[in-house]
């Protein structure tokens, strides 16, 4: 342990070498990047959802002023276009956009070695994402790994959670990394499956 030169101020040297390293650090500086970007997205769960009638309140409050500036203002605020896009913004702020995603099955590939048959699987490819997540298994199999709810995959109800991915239209995915996977299936226009 290393113990710095105390300055008058009550930090060392050794103190501030440190931290300033730190702050250079770019392992440090990627993690402050991921930390602003949670942030970001906690700032938009916290909208207000009941803009409506906090607007109805502020109307109470502002119907009697004298003001030419706030009977504008009383008028604005209870026009049909306000109460429309609060309607609107509040129906939104209600909705969780957030993914449901089904926890993965760890026990059902050992299902794998029971079934031996090979499901042929059609998925037409529309502006949406599969919406199906893959995985490695222990042996090297490329596995599907959780199914996003409401996703094109769900909604089909034929891929499951550990089925294998053996053949993506003729193209036989064994042996290739999940990265060259995930690129194959992004660049077809429909997607065949063998599993």
């Amino acid at each position: 342990m290393t113990i710095g030169v105390q300055e008058e101020d009550g930090v060392s040297e050794d103190g501030l070498d440190y931290l300033a390293s730190l702050f250079q650090n770019a392992d440090y500086k990627q993690i402050m990047q991921v930390h602003s970007k949670i942030q970001d997205v906690e700032r938009y769960k916290n909208v207000c959802k009941d803009s409506k009638s906090k607007n109805n309140n502020l109307l109470n409050e502002i119907r009697n002023l004298e003001s030419p500036f706030g009977k504008q203002l009383y008028q604005i605020l209870s026009s049909a276009t306000i109460h429309g896009l609060l309607t609107v913004h509040d129906t939104i702020s209600r909705k969780d956009y957030e993914p449901k995603l089904p926890p993965i099955d760890v026990e059902s590939d050992n299902d794998l070695e029971d079934e031996p048959h090979i499901k042929l699987i059609k998925i037409y490819k529309s502006r949406q994402e599969l919406g199906a997540t893959l995985r490695r298994d222990e042996h090297g199999h490329i596995l599907i790994g959780r199914i996003m709810h409401g996703s094109p995959a769900d909604k089909s109800g034929l891929l499951q959670p550990a089925d294998e991915v053996k053949e993506i239209n003729g193209v036989n995915v064994i042996g290739r990394s999940l990265d060259e996977v995930a690129k194959i299936l992004s660049n077809t226009s429909k997607r065949v499956f063998k599993l």
